[in-house]
């Protein structure tokens, strides 16, 4: 397995990673502009250095409507195909040496009872997963995509 760098954050008690490579750059949350509402996972657009960037959120809705943001999240910006990128973070842990591996998690949806495989590493074992992403499929994720992982990345593996 080879190590790398990654930029470690939560969200709704989930831990998700980026290759610290990619990320631009970690800020406090800020005021955002409303978004179309077709961009549903997209919550807002900050201006960054004068660079319109669309901020992800990637919990789910709640009766159409985003969790409150608060005073303590951040912002973390990545650029995907020349676009610069944001998703929100509740916390930030740092910059960590990983070594991820490949997991297959099971999914009904997927035909007759396929596998989804997802990059994951688990450098606590009192801490849960991190779902390593990287700029391509770091928005590609559905809410039943999330819950799928749950057991694994809580260490119910």
């Amino acid at each position: 397995m080879d190590t790398e760098f990654y930029l470690v954050f939560s969200l709704d008690k989930r831990r998700y990673a980026l290759p610290a490579s990619d990320v631009v750059r970690v800020s406090l949350a800020a005021e955002l502009t409303d978004p179309p509402a077709e961009l549903r996972t997209v919550r807002g657009v900050p201006n960054v250095g004068g660079e319109a960037a669309p901020v992800a959120d990637l919990r789910p809705r709640r009766d159409a409507l985003f969790p409150e943001m608060k005073l303590s999240d951040r912002f973390v910006f990545f650029r995907d195909k020349g676009i610069l990128w944001g998703v929100i973070a509740e916390k930030v842990e740092g910059v960590m040496a990983l070594s991820p591996a490949l997991f297959s998690a099971e999914s009904g949806e997927k035909g007759s009872g396929g596998a989804e495989t997802f990059e994951m590493a688990f450098p606590d074992p009192e801490k849960p997963g991190i779902l390593v992403r990287n700029p391509e499929n770091m928005l590609l994720l559905t809410e039943e995509e999330l819950v799928l992982l749950d057991p694994i990345l809580s260490g119910e593996r």
